[in-house]
């Protein structure tokens, strides 16, 4: 009943209007966490940049490397368990 939904974007890479409409209209909605993640996957994984798009805060940094997102994924999951 949890969802973790992540967003990639390269750096400098935007979102667009309709995109950015879906993921705002998901991180309203219960039990659902949206992440922005800037980096990429081409030649193993690359993080810059993580943000976490808060319903009221709008967006909010959460880190800049790889154990930043994974710390992300722990405590999403830690989460989501509790509250099954």
């Amino acid at each position: 009943g949890s969802f973790l939904v992540g967003e990639w974007k390269r750096p400098n890479e935007s979102i667009s209007r309709g995109q950015q409409f879906l993921l705002e209209s998901l991180s309203r909605m219960p039990k659902v966490l949206v992440a922005i993640i800037e980096g990429d996957t081409d030649d193993g994984m690359v993080v810059n940049r993580v943000q976490i798009m808060h319903p009221v805060k709008g967006m909010v940094e959460w880190g800049e490397t790889v154990d930043s997102l994974k710390d992300l994924i722990r405590q999403w999951y830690d989460r989501a368990e509790r509250n099954r």
